[in-house]
């Protein structure tokens, strides 16, 4: 994706939280001096905030703050007010430019057209279900060509392939309640 594209996303990625502390990145056309200095000031403005510190080279924004009186639900309304949305993850624009984005963005390319196409079906169903098929068929006769690949073993990439594909995407969106791996200890 290009850096016009990136220009219009309005976010606030959560990098770290500890206690007391919250480290953001802001994207596109917000990673500006103007408006960091605009986003260091409604930051400022609450409420047991003791300092915000920002960098407009790498888009960074540190938040220190009094644990006890100020949580991500301040921080998320206050930046909402700017029209920023507060999300957690990695982040979009530094995903853009890896190598191993350009595959997953292909994949998923490919993986909608296939659904489109099927109806609904999509390769996180029909890949598990095609190692499926050849387990039964190494299981049931002899198949030249994959007396090399047991039939115990497709029927386990199957089965794990069809777990990883369909039950490990990551929450996308706007931040509710961050979950334990996003804390840092």
């Amino acid at each position: 994706m290009t850096e016009r594209a990136l220009s219009g996303v309005d976010e606030a990625r959560i990098l770290s939280v500890v206690p007391g502390r919250v480290r953001l990145k802001v994207f596109g056309r917000r990673r500006t001096p103007e408006e960091l200095e605009r986003v260091t000031a409604a930051l400022d403005a609450l409420t047991g905030v003791n300092a915000v510190q920002t960098s407009s080279l790498t888009g960074s924004v540190l938040v220190r703050h009094d644990a006890a009186g100020t949580g991500i639900d301040d921080l998320r309304t206050a930046l909402e007010r700017l029209g920023l949305t507060l999300v957690y993850g990695e982040s979009s624009e530094r995903a853009q430019g890896t190598p191993a984005r350009w595959v997953v963005e292909a994949a998923e390319g490919v993986n909608s057209r296939v659904g489109r196409r099927l109806g609904g079906s999509d390769l996180r169903l029909l890949f598990p279900a095609a190692l499926g098929v050849l387990s039964l068929r190494q299981a049931t006769r002899d198949a030249p060509g994959l007396d090399q690949a047991p039939w115990y073993l497709l029927a386990w990439y199957a089965f794990d392939s069809f777990l990883k594909l369909n039950d490990g995407e990551a929450p996308r969106g706007p931040v509710e309640d961050l979950p334990p791996e996003h804390h840092a200890t």
